[in-house]
């Protein structure tokens, strides 16, 4: 009796346990440049948060770095690299709310790099967010 109340407890553990996951959220980071024509999306990627990135494209695009959650907040030290010029952007990060490089090295033009994380695979919500705040710029410096 004793031994079938024991197994009995370990089937309904293990049952209660299937039920439950501990899966981390799946998140997505998105690189690109802005240019004067347009707003383009060059890498997109899932990534899990204090993992090393390292994502390859074509024409020798590269996003290299690692996300990781401090307390409530995402923290990254990243570098985009699409082949004429390299830059980089460490701090704190959004959801959904794409930031600019900070700095870099270049040979020939320089265009500006932007990074966002998202929950969504689909980079279309940020491409419109970027082409928004462009618009927004080019109207302030009219």
């Amino acid at each position: 009796m004793k031994t079938l109340l024991i197994f009995s407890a370990a089937i309904a553990l293990a049952v209660a346990c299937l039920g439950q996951t501990n899966a981390s959220p799946t998140f997505y980071m998105h690189f690109g440049t802005e240019s004067a024509d347009s707003t383009k999306r060059l890498l997109s990627a899932r990534i899990h948060l204090g993992e090393a990135i390292f994502v390859a494209g074509d024409d020798y695009w590269k996003l290299t770095g690692r996300i990781a959650r401090r307390g409530t907040n995402l923290v990254a030290d990243l570098m985009g690299d699409i082949g004429s010029q390299s830059q980089f952007y460490k701090g704190e990060l959004s959801l959904e709310k794409p930031v600019f490089a900070q700095g870099g090295a270049a040979s020939g033009g320089v265009v500006p790099i932007w990074f966002a994380v998202s929950t969504n695979s689909d980079s279309k919500p940020i491409l419109e967010s970027l082409e928004k705040l462009k618009r927004q710029r080019l109207e302030k410096s009219k």
